[in-house]
């Protein structure tokens, strides 16, 4: 997609800062997931200092932060279209990709009581499925080149403007 303008390294960096986002937000996921393994008893120190940090975070940005962070990156990056097609393609793609991790967590969250211990392993599959694709699409930012996830990064085609 070179029709769309030069990318530069700059460029790449900023589309890949977005992705972390929805990486850190399905780590506590990962990690209680992660601690029905073999050998997760490793995980628990790593997961109450992740608890620790998500709580200092939450006292820093408040209740609602991570709200004004998506709508921060939405109006003021996606939806200007004075920045580049490339960075503005790739924070539309990593908020759907928080959004779907969202939706996902909150219906494990409804059906967690009724699914027990299964709830836990399907937040692990959601949570390694979402940082594969979140890791996939930081490494195609970095290369210049626009990762194509099947039906999130149509969603973000049709609702981007050149």
């Amino acid at each position: 997609m070179n029709f769309r303008g030069t990318v530069t390294g700059l460029d790449r960096f900023l589309a890949s800062l977005p992705y972390l986002l929805p990486l850190f937000s399905v780590l506590p996921l990962f990690l209680l997931g992660a601690m029905l393994l073999p050998g997760g008893e490793i995980v628990s120190p790593v997961l109450s200092v992740v608890v620790r940090i998500s709580a200092m975070s939450g006292a820093l940005f408040g209740q609602y932060g991570s709200l004004i962070v998506f709508f921060g990156l939405y109006l003021l990056v996606v939806r200007n279209s004075d920045i580049k097609y490339f960075i503005r393609f790739h924070t539309m793609q990593s908020l759907l990709i928080g959004i779907a991790a969202s939706l996902v967590g909150l219906v494990l969250n409804l059906l967690g009581p009724a699914l027990g211990e299964l709830t836990s392993w399907l937040g692990l599959l959601v949570s390694i499925a979402v940082g594969g694709a979140s890791i996939y699409s930081i490494f195609c930012s970095i290369m210049g080149n626009y990762g194509s996830i099947p039906v999130i990064s149509e969603a973000v085609e049709s609702q981007l403007r050149f």
